[in-house]
C-alpha cells in the first residue's frame, strides 16, 4: 500500500511494512530514485517515541507529564519564563487542538489565559 506524508514541509513517499502483534505498521520512506529504505526514526536521524493512551485525558495528562520532564522542575518552583518555554513545548505537541485544554493548562501551571495568546 503506497502513500504519501507531509513531514517537516516535505512530501515523502512511503510504504507501510509488516505489522507487530499490536497491529501497528512501521512506515518505510524510499529516496527519489527508488533504492533507499528508511524507517520514520532513521529519517528523523533520532528515536521516536510512540505513546499509546486510552483516551484524550489520559493524553492531556501524559502531554503536561512530559512539559515537566522537559523544562526538569515541579510547576511550584518554575518562574514565569519556565511556564512559557513549558507552555510553547505543549503547543508544538498540539495540546491545543483538544477541546478545553487552554483553561485546564492554565489551572496547572497558574498562569491567564493571556499568557496562552502570546505563545
Amino acid at each position: 500500500m503506497k502513500n504519501c506524508w507531509k513531514i517537516s514541509g516535505h512530501w515523502r513517499r512511503g510504504i507501510i511494512k509488516g505489522t507487530n502483534p499490536g497491529g501497528s505498521g512501521s512506515i518505510h520512506f524510499i529516496d527519489s530514485v527508488g533504492n533507499k529504505d528508511l524507517t520514520l526514526s532513521d529519517k528523523l536521524n533520532r528515536d521516536v517515541k510512540e505513546i499509546f493512551v486510552k483516551d484524550v485525558n489520559e493524553l492531556f495528562n501524559t502531554l503536561i507529564q512530559e512539559s515537566l520532564r522537559y523544562i526538569g522542575k515541579p510547576v511550584a518552583m518554575m518562574d514565569k519564563d519556565d511556564k512559557l518555554k513549558a507552555v510553547r513545548y505543549l503547543d508544538r505537541k498540539g495540546i491545543f487542538l483538544i477541546k478545553k485544554s487552554s483553561e485546564k493548562v492554565c489551572t496547572f501551571f497558574d498562569i491567564s489565559k493571556k499568557t496562552t495568546w502570546v505563545i
